[in-house]
């Protein structure tokens, strides 16, 4: 049985890693930002269609977004502490902490609407 130590080195075998988890990290911010815009323009777009699908849709899309935030927050905060050249420290830039507020707005948000029922 051949081993992935005979192939790869344990340092080359980390930097794999890190590499498939900073791609996975910004592919799932696009995934988000992909259908948390999808959601508002579909609320504002299609007035063809009767209000309760575009509602239902709208719902869809914004629940679609919640899984592409939690892996890609963790993904984020993997690919900093187990990075092959030391742990980066987490929320260390003006980015990451915007990015943590927007998430705690998106939770707000999604827990008003959850207890009240209403926009």
């Amino acid at each position: 049985m051949v081993t992935d130590s005979s192939w790869f080195s344990r340092k080359q075998t980390k930097q794999v890693h890190d590499y498939v988890r900073r791609k996975t990290s910004r592919r799932l911010e696009l995934y988000m930002l992909k259908c948390l815009f999808s959601a508002i323009l579909l609320y504002r777009v299609c007035r063809c269609c009767r209000r309760i699908y575009v509602k239902l849709f709208h719902t869809i899309f914004h629940a679609l977004a919640i899984p592409c935030i939690v892996v890609g927050f963790i993904a984020v905060l993997d690919s900093h502490n187990l990075n092959a050249a030391g742990a980066i420290p987490n929320f260390y830039s003006l980015h990451s902490w915007m990015g943590l507020v927007t998430m705690g707005l998106f939770a707000i948000q999604v827990l008003k609407v959850a207890c009240t029922g209403n926009h």
